[in-house]
């Protein structure tokens, strides 16, 4: 049963895989941090731009 647990513990294959699936999940939290940190500044780009382009455009009055 010892020699049984020592294999399992010395055996290294697959460690890989997990290095690799660590590194995938730590980059998409960061990637979603990012998007979303970066979403709320260009949703504050675009509000800003339609907020000053309301007020640049009358329509003339028609005439009769």
């Amino acid at each position: 049963m010892t020699n049984l647990l020592f294999h399992c513990l010395a055996d290294d294959e697959g460690q890989d895989l997990i290095e690799y699936t660590l590194l995938t999940a730590t980059l998409a939290v960061a990637g979603l941090a990012a998007v979303t940190a970066i979403g709320a500044a260009i949703s504050g780009v675009y509000t800003g731009w339609d907020t000053a382009t309301q007020g640049l455009w009358e329509p003339q009055a028609p005439t009769i």
